[in-house]
């Protein structure tokens, strides 16, 4: 008898607490959204698990109102939460983080030092260390894989803009017109397309030099190495007009 009533008091003082709480408390106006609520809106994205399974790099995209982009920066978590860090900063877009094999390592896309913001491939040391730019592509890189080794990287390359040398021309007062004679003229998010393709490069990092591995009026992306680390699988779409078609290969 003595324990229900002791129970009972409890829940009278948390019921009058939770009473007198309400009425001191002044609710918040309410108003409309507006945009810069959800530009406070976070957006994580592309998780990658490192190999022994501890620690997963991923984006963090935020909207920043006055130059109208979506910026991304790398973040760190350990699988058990005990860490949340950024690994990189600013408001240059940084995305695609992939984990060398033997965990040294995170390459990752960026156009950071590029006023027209052309992803090339840029590599962060775990073990402490500025990242560093490893290609110069006048096209850009759109994708990338780690050779087993940790030693190689083979790399989606997109074909260089014939006008950019004529966009830099300072008595050039407009830019030339897009010629187009592909039955795909134009793509969501990329825009018009030229004939420009994306073609796979070898990069060995140690002398950092590159080697043309696909070439021809097609795409060749997706590429996943052999576990030996000798082939290289990849995807593509061939014939005499590769945009009539949908019949991708490997």
């Amino acid at each position: 008898m003595n324990l229900v009533r002791f129970l009972g008091d409890i829940l009278f003082v948390l019921a009058t607490a939770s009473v007198t709480c309400a009425a001191n408390s002044t609710p918040a106006a309410p108003r409309l959204l507006k945009p810069e609520d959800f530009a406070q809106v976070r957006d994580v994205d592309e998780p990658n698990i490192s190999k022994d399974g501890n620690l997963v790099a991923y984006v963090v995209r935020t909207a920043d109102m006055e130059k109208d982009k979506l910026a991304g920066n790398l973040w760190l978590a350990k699988w058990d939460g005990s860490e949340n860090r950024a690994l990189t900063f600013g408001s240059k877009h940084a995305a695609h983080p992939r984990w060398s094999p033997d965990g040294k390592w995170i390459g990752f896309l960026s156009g950071r030092e590029d006023e027209n913001e052309i992803d090339q491939l840029w590599i962060l040391p775990m073990g402490g260390g500025e990242a560093q730019k490893f290609t110069e592509t006048k096209g850009g890189v759109e994708d990338f894989a780690w050779a087993p080794d940790s030693k190689r990287i083979v790399l989606v390359v997109k074909d260089p803009d014939p006008r950019e040398a004529e966009k830099k021309e300072k008595e050039k007062k407009t830019v030339p017109p897009i010629v187009i004679d592909r039955f795909q003229f134009k793509q969501d998010i990329d825009g018009y397309l030229t004939n420009r393709y994306s073609h796979l490069e070898l990069l060995d990092l140690t002398s950092r030099k590159l080697e043309q591995l696909t070439s021809g009026k097609h795409d060749d992306v997706l590429p996943a190495w052999s576990p030996q680390g000798k082939e290289i699988a990849f995807v593509t779409k061939h014939g005499n007009d590769p945009d009539r078609s949908e019949n991708w290969d490997v």
